[in-house]
């Protein structure tokens, strides 16, 4: 997401940016629902997982 608001900040701020980016920006947010989509669909059948106690790993270290 950094990518697409650096970008448009970049083409705002600047003269020499492309008149508009409506479409480039429609393709990445299509890209970004489609990743989501591709991770939530392997999660859900399973065939993309953490390992075992990550989640309390990952808090036990942040606290």
């Amino acid at each position: 997401m950094n990518i697409v608001v650096e970008r448009v900040v970049v083409d705002v701020v600047s003269a020499e940016g492309e008149p508009c980016i409506t479409r480039s920006l429609v393709k990445d947010f299509c890209l970004s629902v489609g990743y989501t989509v591709l991770v939530v669909l392997l999660v859900w059948f399973g065939l993309l997982s953490a390992q075992r106690g990550f989640w309390r790993r990952l808090v036990s270290e942040v606290v």
